[in-house]
């Protein structure tokens, strides 16, 4: 009889099921955080009618909310994790009401932003929606 060894990592183990999804949202959390800082780095050319302390608020926003996501989804904290989710979903509704809104006023309206936008707030309400009824992790 042939036993075969399989390892799992104990990092692993230890993430609330289902652990597939609850790792594609830490990493989701970490491009958040990723777009957050680079927002408040490296502002882009089309950030003419955003103003300064509104970028650097929306960026903090990103930033504070991503990390309250990542840390709570590791743990299955969603108490903790639907605000953050409340918060993610505002800034970016916030940034598709200025696209579409064309408060730098260059004529140019970027379809793609505006449904990068939609996807990213569809995301965000799927997890809410997904972990609306639960206080902590069922599966602890």
């Amino acid at each position: 009889m042939k036993r075969s060894f399989r390892y799992t990592p104990a990092w692993w183990v230890r993430l609330p099921v289902p652990r597939k999804a609850t790792a594609m949202m830490i990493i989701a959390y970490l491009y958040l955080i990723t777009q957050g800082v680079s927002n408040y780095i490296w502002p882009g050319l089309d950030t003419e009618g955003f103003h300064e302390i509104a970028r650097a608020i929306l960026s903090g926003i990103l930033v504070f909310a991503g990390l309250a996501g990542a840390l709570a989804c590791t743990k299955g904290w969603w108490v903790v994790e639907r605000p953050a989710i409340v918060m993610l979903g505002t800034v970016y509704v916030l940034h598709a009401y200025w696209a579409v809104a064309d408060l730098d006023h260059n004529g140019d309206v970027p379809v793609q932003t505006v449904l990068r936008m939609c996807i990213i707030g569809t995301l965000l309400a799927k997890r809410y929606f997904q972990i609306e009824h639960y206080q902590l992790d069922p599966g602890r």
